[in-house]
C-alpha cells in the first residue's frame, strides 16, 4: 500500500500540532520539566522529520522539471 506524498505531509503536520498543544497544555499545568523537554525532543524530531520529507519531495520536483526541459 502506497500512501500519496501529501497526505504523508499533512499526516506529520497533525502530528506536529498535536504534540504543540499538548507541549502547550502540559507547559499551562506546570508539568514537570523532565516532561516538557521529552515533548519538546519529540516535537522537534516530527519537525526535522517534516522538514526532511519536504525537501525530498521538493528535490523530486526539480529533477522532473529538469527532465522535461531536456525534453524540449
Amino acid at each position: 500500500m502506497f500512501i500519496k506524498k501529501k497526505e504523508m505531509s499533512r499526516k506529520m503536520k497533525d502530528k506536529i500540532e498535536l504534540v504543540r498543544n499538548i507541549l502547550y497544555n502540559a507547559s499551562e499545568m506546570n508539568a514537570k520539566e523532565e516532561t516538557l523537554l521529552k515533548l519538546s525532543q519529540k516535537l522537534d524530531q516530527y519537525i526535522v522529520k517534516f522538514l526532511q520529507e519536504s525537501l525530498h519531495q521538493k528535490g523530486d520536483k526539480d529533477e522532473r522539471q529538469q527532465d522535461d526541459r531536456k525534453d524540449l
